[in-house]
């Protein structure tokens, strides 16, 4: 069970009416989906949330409701209030959150938020969890709090491993959108030999930043580029700082024996996992002779 305490991770104006109940759809190729079933070809979650999207004020308040809550929080963290902040917590967990070896490092780290961005608020297990970012963050923050005797407090919440509905609906409000096509190539290559390093340039849609690249072999195994990102996370960089375009690199030594290639292509919106023969139909492919 992995418990978090939110508060390290955490509007526009928020009402009960801004919150609608969905039923959402994920595929069973998104990366790090859990299925009810290994051969079901998708698994619904039915999700109470308001998505925000909006940058917030930092400001002292009453917090009295879920926007002044959030916005009175960001005011103790940049002010560095320690006694206040642990007043925000739930009395039963204060003590523990004292105890964490992280609260101080972390402390100081919220100091330097600036521009905090909501981006949603999911009605979950009797409260309510923020999403949200900040630009001195790299990451995407969380905090959950309840209304207890009238005040809104933070919260502990502990997640299991096999939480199917948390970890799914994370995967949602990640992306959001999970749509897939065939990408344009903008310029490719025919051969490469073991010395040398050529490029594939990519024309992407408006909306979808992945490029999925795999081999057609019996193990198709997909490696992931990001449009206009750079991270030891992924096989490739992209070198075309364009947004929509991808430029990728490759090695001679990419392709261990001398022979024909087939490289297929699917541009989506969201990363995908396992892959299976449908997405063979559903590329672009080229075709290359190793040297």
């Amino acid at each position: 069970m992995k418990t978090l305490f939110l508060f390290l991770f955490f509007s526009s104006q928020l009402f009960a009416q801004s919150f609608k109940t969905e039923t959402v759809v994920l595929p069973a190729d998104l990366a790090g989906v859990k299925l009810n079933n290994p051969d079901d070809k998708s698994v619904s979650v039915k999700v109470r949330y308001a998505m925000i999207d909006d940058y917030v004020d930092i400001k002292k308040t009453n917090s009295k409701s879920l926007r002044s809550f959030f916005e009175n929080l960001m005011w103790i963290y940049i002010n560095k209030k320690k006694d206040l902040l642990i007043e925000q917590f739930e009395k039963k967990t204060r003590s523990e959150v004292l105890k964490l070896k992280s609260f101080k490092p972390q402390f100081e780290v919220m100091s330097l938020i600036r521009k905090p961005f909501l981006k949603s608020i999911q009605v979950f297990k009797g409260g309510y969890l923020f999403r949200w970012s900040d630009e001195s963050f790299l990451d995407e923050r969380k905090i959950f709090i309840k209304k207890i005797k009238n005040q809104y407090k933070i919260s502990k919440l502990n997640i299991p491993k096999e939480d199917k509905f948390f970890w799914n609906t994370n995967l949602f409000f990640k992306y959001q959108k999970f749509i897939k096509r065939k990408p344009k190539i903008l310029s490719s290559f025919k051969s490469i030999s073991d010395t040398e390093v050529k490029s594939l340039s990519v024309k992407m849609d408006k909306g979808f930043n992945h490029l999925n690249i795999f081999k057609s072999t019996d193990e198709m195994v997909n490696l992931i580029a990001l449009d206009n990102y750079d991270s030891s996370s992924y096989p490739f960089k992209d070198n075309d700082k364009t947004l929509g375009r991808i430029q990728l690199k490759f090695s001679g030594k990419n392709f261990k024996k001398v022979g024909k290639y087939k490289l297929h292509l699917i541009q989506s919106t969201y990363p995908i996992g396992k892959l299976n023969s449908g997405h063979l139909k559903k590329s672009l492919s080229f075709e290359l002779n190793k040297k």
